[in-house]
């Protein structure tokens, strides 16, 4: 039987052959990522537990500031400071202000590859399922193990397969489709599920596109969303970065639903 995105990913970082939907498993953590929103809890909380310790890789953690913009009360400002305070003891990478919204400041450095394990401290990580990355928003406990061990643990999740066919008629955008989908599923239609999306409709859409769907997977209570990359994707992700190598599913992977979606009628 053959394997999904999601279970080829947890496969290879907890150094196993195979893995299925269910199973529990310890893998490596490619980057660790925290925002000027959730950081500053998360420091205080490593502080706590771990002192003056390293992190496991200062190469793999990074820190971006995207929400206080500029910092509105004294609470805030003294929030980034810790942050930028930490980033200079620990010597990790820290993404001040102006730098962009976190996760695609993430994407445009060429922090995010295909194959990766990624956590950070927002919900909508997973949006860089669209690099083939297998990237979570989790909680304040996970990011500080991460951030020291650079392991965590994981439920294989099961997968649903995502097909949309059809054009969209003039006016309605990737967002229209994405909140029909929400719209037909529910807010917990997809709990704790990968999703592979797939169809005519994907083949040919850009990188903001798939972001577009992608960063909506959390609002039915996903897990991931991928899309397996098209020529334009991976010729952006080698501009960013080295040594890519691509991801896509087994054409005798299994899911645990395929839903089909048309959108030649959506207004």
């Amino acid at each position: 039987m053959g394997a999904t995105i999601v279970e080829k990913i947890l496969a290879k970082a907890s150094d196993k052959k195979n893995v299925s939907p269910g199973d529990k498993v310890w893998a490596k953590v490619d980057l660790v990522s925290m925002r000027d929103f959730g950081g500053p809890n998360v420091i205080l909380k490593y502080e706590q537990e771990f002192g003056d310790d390293p992190v496991f890789d200062p190469d793999r953690v990074v820190i971006t500031f995207d929400l206080h913009i500029p910092p509105r009360q004294i609470k805030e400002a003294n929030n980034q400071k810790l942050c930028r305070e930490f980033a200079k003891k620990k010597g990790v990478k820290i993404f001040d202000i102006n730098n962009g919204i976190g996760q695609h400041t993430l994407l445009e450095h060429g922090y995010i590859k295909p194959w990766s394990v990624v956590v950070g401290t927002d919900s909508h990580m997973n949006l860089l399922g669209v690099a083939g990355s297998f990237a979570t928003g989790v909680g304040i406990t996970d990011i500080v193990t991460a951030m020291r061990y650079g392991i965590l643990w994981y439920r294989v999740p099961e997968t649903v397969k995502i097909n949309i066919e059809g054009r969209l008629k003039e006016m309605v955008t990737p967002k229209d489709v994405i909140l029909h989908i929400v719209g037909e599923l529910g807010a917990d239609g997809l709990s704790y599920k990968s999703v592979e999306f797939d169809g005519s409709f994907i083949k040919n859409l850009g990188l903001d596109g798939r972001i577009t769907l992608t960063s909506m997977v959390t609002e039915m209570d996903g897990k991931i969303g991928f899309i397996e990359p098209n020529k334009e994707i991976i010729n952006f992700l080698r501009e960013k970065t080295n040594n890519i190598e691509t991801i896509k599913p087994d054409k005798d992977a299994e899911y645990s639903e395929t839903i089909e979606f048309n959108i030649d009628n959506l207004e």
